[in-house]
C-alpha cells in the first residue's frame, strides 16, 4: 500500500571563512547511506572532487544533522545539505543558513519541485508503504490503509518507525494536515491503544515484519530495498552475508578489548604493544596518551589493576584500528577506577574518532560513553536511539524498567 511522497531536498550552504583543499566537498546527508554513497563515489569519479560525508544516523533522520548545521551556524562546516525529508529543510531557510544556487544540472526539474530563489531544489521521491508478512496475513486480510495499523483484529501485531523522527515524523505531520488535529491525535493515541510497536527505524520495521514478530508495519519503498538484515558491513565493505564470512577477521582492522583484558603475564607493556605489529615511535605515542610512561618494561603482575587495565586499552590501540570493541571493559574495577578509565577512553575516542561498541550492564556507563544505546532483551534488539530519544518514547517495558532504575540510582 502506497502512501504519501517524500520530496529530497538539497541545498548549498555558505562557507565564510572555512578552509579546505579546493577539491574538496562537505556534503551532509540524511539521506541512507547505501542509496547515496554510491552517488558520492560517481560524481568523484565524474567530477575529480573529493566528497567528505557525513551521514546522520537511522534513528534521528533528518533531526540529527539538521541539529548540527543550526550548532555550527557561525562556523560552517557542510558545503550541502542532502535531505531525506522535505519539512525540516525549510528551518535552515528561515534561520538564514542556505545560500541560494541553481545549478545547471537542475534545469529541467519541474518548478514545483524547487525554490524559486534557488535556496533549495528537489531531486528524488520514495513512497511511504505497508510492508506485509504473507505468512501471517492471509489473502482476504491483506490490509489497504494506514488505518488497519489500529484495527484490534491487529492488536500487538503491527509496527511503524518512531514518530519522532525521519520519514515517519514526516508522514504523521501530512496526516496532521490532512485530517486536522483531532483526528490525527486520535490516530496516535488508537496506534498506542492496539500496542503498535515503536521501532527504532524503518529498517528495525522491516526486520520485525520479515521475522515474523509482526504481521505487517509502515515503511519506506528505500527501507525495503535496502541490504538485507543478515549483511554486516564495516566501513562500507561488506564483511559478513547470510553467516558467511566476506572479509576475514584479521582483515577487518578491528581492535578488541576484553573482559577479563586476557593480557600475557610473560609479556611487558611493551612487548604487549610490539605483538600487535606496533613499533618504535607508535608505542612511545600510545604507551603516552594511557598514561603508562616508564612503565613501558613491567610486567602485568608488577602493575595495577587500573594500569592493567590500561595496557588492554593502549594494545587495542597500537595498530590505529579503523573500530574498537569493547566486552565489558569496566566490570571488574572499583567506583573510583571506573570513572578515571571512562574519562580516558572518552578522550581517547574523542581525539582519534573512531566508532566504538561497547556492551555493558550499566546504563549510566552507556549513557556516559555513547552517542546512541542499543537495548538487548532476551537476545533481541529491542530500541536503539540516544538516551533522550529511549526516555521520550520507551519501545517496550524492559527499556521503560531499565530508564527507571537509571534515574533511581
Amino acid at each position: 500500500m502506497r502512501g504519501s511522497w517524500v520530496v529530497v531536498a538539497a541545498m548549498l550552504l555558505a562557507m565564510p571563512g572555512c578552509k579546505r583543499a579546493a577539491r574538496e566537498v562537505v556534503v551532509y546527508t540524511s539521506v541512507d547511506r547505501p542509496f547515496s554513497e554510491p552517488i558520492f563515489r560517481e560524481f568523484e569519479k565524474r567530477s575529480g572532487m573529493k566528497v567528505l560525508a557525513v551521514f546522520d544516523t537511522e534513528e534521528t533522520k533528518s533531526t540529527g544533522v539538521v541539529n548540527r548545521l543550526i550548532a555550527e551556524a557561525q562556523q560552517p562546516q557542510a558545503d550541502v545539505f542532502w535531505s531525506g525529508d522535505p519539512v525540516r529543510p525549510f528551518l535552515l531557510v528561515k534561520r538564514g543558513i542556505v545560500q541560494p544556487y541553481e545549478s545547471p544540472a537542475a534545469a529541467a526539474v519541474p518548478a514545483q519541485f524547487k525554490a524559486a530563489d534557488g535556496s533549495w531544489t528537489g531531486s528524488a521521491a520514495r513512497a511511504r508503504i505497508l510492508l506485509v508478512n504473507k505468512q501471517k496475513v492471509p489473502p482476504a486480510e491483506m490490509p489497504k490503509s494506514i488505518r488497519d495499523l489500529v484495527a484490534p483484529r491487529w492488536k500487538r501485531q503491527t509496527a511503524i518507525a518512531n514518530p519522532l523522527f525521519g520519514t515517519t515524523a514526516m508522514h504523521v505531520a501530512a496526516l496532521f494536515a490532512l485530517w486536522g488535529e483531532d483526528k490525527g491525535r486520535a490516530f496516535l493515541d488508537e496506534l498506542k491503544t492496539n500496542e503498535t510497536r515503536i521501532a527504532s527505524s524503518n529498517g528495525e520495521v522491516k526486520r520485525l515484519v520479515v521475522a515474523g514478530e509482526v504481521a505487517f508495519g509502515l515503511c519506506d519503498t528505500d527501507a525495503v530495498e535496502s541490504d538485507p538484515a543478515d549483511r554486516v558491513r564495516l566501513n562500507g565493505i561488506v564483511a559478513s552475508i547470510d553467516g558467511r564470512i566476506a572479509v576475514p577477521p584479521e582483515e577487518r582492522h578491528l581492535a578488541m578489548v576484553f573482559q577479563d583484558l586476557a593480557l600475557w603475564p610473560h609479556m611487558t607493556v611493551r612487548e604487549h604493544l610490539a605483538f600487535t605489529g606496533a613499533a618504535g615511535t607508535r608505542i612511545e605515542t600510545v604507551v603516552q596518551r594511557v598514561g603508562l610512561y616508564g612503565k613501558e618494561d613491567r610486567y602485568p603482575a608488577q602493575l595495577s589493576g587500573g594500569e592493567r587495565q590500561r595496557v588492554a586499552l593502549a594494545r587495542a590501540l597500537a595498530t590505529d584500528p579503523a573500530a574498537l570493541l569493547l566486552d565489558e571493559p569496566f566490570s571488574n574495577v572499583d567506583v573510583a577506577l571506573r570513572r578515571a578509565l571512562i574519562a580516558l577512553l572518552r578522550s581517547l575516542l574523542s581525539v582519534r574518532r573512531r566508532p566504538a561498541l561497547l556492551v555493558t550492564h550499566d546504563l549510566r556507563e552507556a549513557h556516559e560513553l555513547a552517542n546512541r544505546i542499543a537495548v538487548i532483551e532476551a537476545g533481541e534488539l529491542v530500541q536503539m536511539g540516544t538516551i533522550d530519544e529511549l526516555q521520550a518514547c520507551p519501545a517496550t517495558r524492559f527499556v521503560e524498567a531499565l530508564l527507571a532504575d537509571r534515574v533511581e540510582s
